[in-house]
């Protein structure tokens, strides 16, 4: 065993101190007399030249990059220095400032304990494993704190020809220098991913620093485009520097952890490291120590960074610098930097290799170490087993599922596996264990189980994944990785979870998702065996008042008291739900020998005798009740009708059962309504309405060739399955009782300003009715005052007709809607007048530009004297008011000359001009021709 003895001699050189280490080998003694004379002579030099310094605190030297000049370099990270100095007594740290040429070689010489110098460097560096890493800077920009950073390509925004990287193909673009990594290498990659070979296929122009010249170089023309620094052209910006918006940045990324637009992938920023010198338990309590820097820290304040983080992987800097900045192999460059290893005896050679060995043996033993702590630090159980099944390593979790519990893992190596774990396979073949599924890797090389184990007394849930790194054949040094994740928690968990999915929280009963889907399976069940359930659906009436009068949680009370009734009274083979806040659902699978039509009854009235004690008070609750017979076609379908029958029984007044029957005209009603409903909403998301306008023309008619100030009424049509355009009557009526009219109006408003905005210098009239929901919704005004903003549209061409009926309903909230579009500058028109109940005196507060008098007064006006006396009198005050009037459904000549001759002035309907789609406003003019 080769024997070995640390010699330290120290020397002061300046300011300077420096150790030299150096093996000494008994089992060479050629070379130790060698190295004895060579280090005596060394020392007796180093003695005549200087007096020994006289020093208590062992000197550590930290060698930084000085790219902004020694002094400053210095005066930034002599507070670093001090507080290392301070955290560890007996060590006195101190900063050399050096530029890139001087910390290479004094890393190389060994006089550098610790270095803090740029990626670039720092993987040169480590490339010959003469630093690691242990900690990475945290920087501070105004996006916030930043521990890597990336590069932007970037352009002059007026530059149109270039919008992507591929672009900058045969251009010109600049950057600080060939070896900068944030304003040059990190470009390259981007321009090869973008097809582009840098070497033939762009011009460099290289500025040098600061990184602004780059700027000025793509502003002033001399380049095309320019890489540098990701955040820095925002900083520009945010200094005054440039105006924002001058350039743009080609292909920009945006990380969710990186505030600035980049064009390139991210590398770390600066490491800590420690040179090879260094005891690495005394560098691993340095790094500890920089990381516990608090933020008002002096020496973080002073250095100008937010904190020292655990060190980031720096392969990628790696790559990048093998790629664009290969060594230097000429035997020149070789000479100036290594030299003097040159001149040294071929025996100090032979030595160097076996240190570099020794030192190879201590990285693989650092990385084992390191591999340990990995899976010694993970949850699941990781052993690695050789191919005869003996344990080679297992980590600290294993010992939580062993059949034998033990102190460490380290007892567990060399024993067979078959004794570790009590495994229970869930296999089809009752003879699987272990053993056989490791015989199984030779052919399946992955493989994965869920099993049973058994710890004490304890079962667990585990997920066992084996895999064999190697092969069968290599008996040697091919291993078996055997994890086992303990999964017990997540399955409770996911159980936990699907149970309250499918559960109300307060009764534990079924809830509607859940309960639709048992019925579908139920049916599907009944239709085989031609039998019929029963399904009742539930309702407390005015359940709201038992929540305002008391509280909430007496609400709960009467909930939970329902559904603890109904467990008891419910035949065992039913199936209970919570199908809303006071719904239930109650399914009965089979009654040809159950009294099912009784038995409802006296479930109400069983209900009915409950009396609930909330505080002082006694309450009773009464209960509306659906009936319905199951159709096992129907599916979860059941539901609404048991839903509709409980529906009817609250309008008929509650606290009575109402059976389903499929000829109930006010159900079906009500279903038809719906379905209706649903089909609007569909048209509405896949473009199924379109609008139509038709004419309004004064009288007397205008000849052939004049001139008309073109005015429409804009209307609604639903397309057919067939393509027909269909009348919207019915729909709008359910949209109405269900209010979904508000959201149709909005539609029709936002289409029609967009088409008018594409109608050309002389854009027409169109009158856009408003419904009672939607003059009634006090968020109308803002959103056609902000439909008007977005389109930039003249109000004066939008006239809005308010239906009577509306008008009168909220008579001030239509006053005040009124008030804000004239206002605006646009035409109010009142629909349908004469048609309700609305009067004179409310017409003349309402103070319309137009008045529409009802079809059907029209339609009369030729044979039923009190419609034309009705329709001369409307004509009559809206001449007094100002206001133009309209007759609608004018559909014959003799129709037309009655309104002519009593005074109205304007007509609409079907005798003049049919309703067309209204695109034909921008595809041609309209010309309208009186019939034949």
């Amino acid at each position: 065993m080769t024997q070995s003895v640390h010699l330290e001699t120290k020397a002061c050189y300046g300011p300077r101190q420096w150790v030299v280490k150096v093996l000494w080998c008994k089992n060479i003694p050629f070379f130790r007399v060698l190295l004895s004379l060579f280090l005596f002579v060394s020392s007796v030099s180093g003695v005549q030249a200087a007096e020994p310094t006289q020093t208590t605190d062992k000197v550590i030297q930290i060698g930084v990059l000085a790219y902004q000049g020694k002094a400053q370099t210095a005066r930034r990270w002599d507070s670093t220095a001090a507080y290392l100095s301070e955290k560890n007594p007996g060590y006195s740290f101190h900063i050399e400032p050096m530029f890139l040429s001087e910390l290479a070689a004094a890393v190389r010489e060994n006089r550098l304990d610790f270095v803090l110098t740029q990626p670039l460097q720092f993987v040169q560096l480590a490339q010959n494993d003469d630093v690691w890493p242990l900690a990475t800077m945290v920087v501070k920009t105004p996006g916030g704190t930043l521990n890597r950073f990336g590069s932007a390509i970037i352009v002059r925004a007026d530059r149109s020809d270039l919008q992507h990287v591929s672009d900058l193909k045969n251009k010109i673009v600049a950057g600080a220098s060939k070896d900068a990594l944030g304003a040059w290498l990190l470009g390259l990659d981007t321009l090869v991913r973008a097809g582009i070979d840098p070497k033939t296929q762009i011009q460099p122009l290289f500025t040098g620093l600061p990184m602004f010249q780059i700027v000025e170089a793509v502003w002033q023309h001399r380049a095309d485009a320019g890489v540098i620094r990701a955040g820095f052209l925002e900083q520009l910006e945010s200094q005054g520097a440039v105006k924002k918006g001058e350039f743009r940045v080609l292909d920009p990324s945006q990380y969710s952890d990186y505030p600035y637009l980049v064009s390139t992938e991210l590398v770390p920023e600066w490491p800590f490291s420690a040179t090879s010198s260094v005891d690495r338990v005394f560098a691993e309590k340095v790094a500890r120590d920089l990381m516990g820097m608090t933020p008002d820290n002096p020496a973080l304040i002073s250095s100008g960074i937010s904190k020292w983080a655990l060190p980031l992987d720096y392969s990628t800097v790696q790559q990048i610098r093998d790629r664009w900045l290969p060594g230097d192999t000429s035997l020149i460059v070789l000479f100036k930097s290594y030299g003097w290893w040159l001149l040294l005896p071929i025996g100090l050679m032979l030595l160097v290799f076996f240190l570099q060995g020794k030192r190879t043996q201590k990285k693989i033993a650092r990385q084992e170490i390191q591999l340990r702590k990995t899976l010694n630090a993970l949850e699941d159980s990781v052993v690695v087993l050789s191919l005869d099944g003996r344990v080679l390593f297992a980590n600290q979790p294993s010992r939580q599922l062993l059949r034998h519990p033990v102190e460490h893992t380290d007892e567990l190596s060399g024993r067979h596996y078959t004794v570790l774990f009590d495994l229970r396979w869930r296999e089809s073949d009752p003879n699987f264990d272990l053993r056989t599924a490791i015989g199984l890797l030779c052919k399946r090389p992955e493989q994965s189980y869920s099993l049973q184990l058994s710890v004490g007394h304890q079962i667990k849930d585990i997920d066992v994944h084996l895999r064999l790194l190697g092969s069968c054949l290599d008996k040697l040094s091919s291993k078996i990785i055997l994890t086992l994740r303990d999964v017990t928690d997540y399955r409770e968990a996911t159980a936990l979870l699907a149970y309250r999915a499918s559960h109300d929280r307060l009764t534990g009963l079924l809830n509607l998702a859940s309960f639709a889907d048992f019925l579908e399976t139920q049916c599907n069940v009944l239709e085989q065996k031609k039998s019929e359930g029963l399904i009742l659906w539930l309702d407390v009436d005015d359940f709201r008042l038992i929540n305002e009068t008391n509280s909430r949680s007496a609400g709960d009370q009467v909930v939970a008291r329902i559904a603890s009734f109904l467990s008891f009274s419910v035949p065992p083979t039913g199936v209970i739900a919570r199908l809303g806040v006071d719904e239930f659902g109650v399914w009965i699978p089979d009654v040809q020998s159950f009294p099912y039509q009784q038995w409802p009854d006296e479930l109400l009235s069983g209900l009915q005798d409950m009396r609930f004690e909330i505080g002082d008070q006694r309450l009773r609750v009464s209960v509306s009740m659906g009936a319905c017979l199951a159709d096992y076609r129907l599916g979860a379908d059941l539901l609404n009708d048991a839903e509709a029958a409980c529906r009817r029984a609250h309008r008929e007044g509650g606290n009575r059962v109402v059976w389903f029957s499929r000829d109930d005209q006010e159900i079906e009603s009500r279903r038809h309504q719906l379905a209706t409903l649903h089909q609007l909403k569909q048209a509405l998301d896949e473009e199924g309405l379109m609008q139509v306008i038709q004419a309004i023309v004064p009288l007397p008619l205008p000849s052939a060739n004049q001139a008309l100030l073109p005015h429409y009424e804009v209307l609604l049509r639903l397309r057919g399955a067939d393509g027909s355009l269909q009348s919207p009557v019915q729909f709008i009526e359910a949209a109405e009782k269900y209010h979904f009219m508000s959201e149709i109006d909005r539609w029709v408003i936002r289409q029609t300003f967009a088409l008018l905005t594409r109608c050309g210098k002389n854009p027409p009239l169109l009158a856009i009715n408003l419904s009672g929901a939607t003059v009634q919704d006090p968020s109308m005004n803002a959103f056609i005052r902000s439909a008007f903003r977005e389109f930039n549209l003249d109000p004066a061409l939008i006239c809005f007709e308010i239906t009577e009926t509306s008008a009168i309903t909220n008579y001030e909230l239509v006053l005040e809607l009124v008030h804000s579009l004239r206002q605006l500058g646009c035409k109010i028109s009142l629909d349908d007048f004469g048609a309700g109940l609305l009067s004179f005196e409310f017409m003349r507060r309402l103070q319309p530009d137009f008045v529409k008098i009802d079809g059907k007064l029209v339609r009369d006006i030729e044979h039923d004297p009190v419609a034309s006396v009705i329709v001369r009198a409307i004509q009559q005050v809206s001449e007094v008011m100002g206001a133009k009037t309209i007759g609608e459904w004018v559909e014959n000549e003799a129709t037309l000359r009655r309104l002519e001759a009593i005074g109205i002035d304007f007509i609409q309907g079907y005798y003049y001009h049919a309703p067309v789609p209204i695109e034909t406003l921008i595809q041609e003019p309209l010309i309208h021709q009186l019939p034949d």
